[in-house]
């Protein structure tokens, strides 16, 4: 997948472009001003999990081409579902 491609969600208020590679925000518009109410994620992770044993995962190792830490999602209509699947976690996001 071409990393600056996004899935788009919009309804009468907002505008949300989401990364098509790991499902990181890409922008949030304001449709009444047309201004950025958020530019993106820090280090491009929607989600950040910790364990007990003081070790992280997050959104941003996961990849469409990835088998290991394979992202995924589907967008039908004004529903968008992104799904994070490894050997260690489970992440289904629905917007």
């Amino acid at each position: 997948m071409d990393k600056d491609k996004t899935a788009v969600l919009d309804n009468t208020y907002y505008q949300a472009a989401f990364s098509e590679e790991n499902g990181c925000i890409r922008h949030i518009i304001d449709k009444k001003t047309g201004k950025s109410v958020c530019l993106g994620n820090l280090d491009e992770a929607l989600w950040k999990l910790y364990f007990r044993d003081r070790t992280s995962i997050s959104s941003n190792q996961f990849a469409a081409e990835n088998e290991d830490k394979h992202f995924s999602y589907t967008l039908s209509g004004k529903e968008l579902i992104m799904s994070y699947e490894s050997a260690d976690v489970n992440v289904k996001v629905v917007l």
